[in-house]
């Protein structure tokens, strides 16, 4: 497995930050459970999301259409 990050900079400041991780071998499913309460219920999802209700855990179990190589992650800040 090998990570490649790197960060946007606008104006001298941290805007984003991006990771490319290249798996050792194609993952064709992915399996999550997270069965655990929350500190506190989420309201907001910042890909600028308002939810229904207050999400209190989460719970993840999908298959993939097809097998996954790499994975990219943005995570945008807003103050850094």
């Amino acid at each position: 497995m090998a990570l490649l990050q790197f960060e946007l900079q606008h104006f001298g400041k941290l805007s984003a930050l991006v990771q490319v991780t290249l798996l050792a071998e194609p993952v064709e499913a992915v399996y999550t459970n997270t069965n655990s309460k929350l500190a506190e219920p989420v309201e907001a999802v910042y890909t600028n999301t308002k939810l229904a209700e207050p999400v209190e855990a989460v719970y993840t179990n999908t298959k993939l259409a097809e097998p996954v190589e790499a994975v990219y992650t943005n995570s945008n800040y807003d103050d850094v």
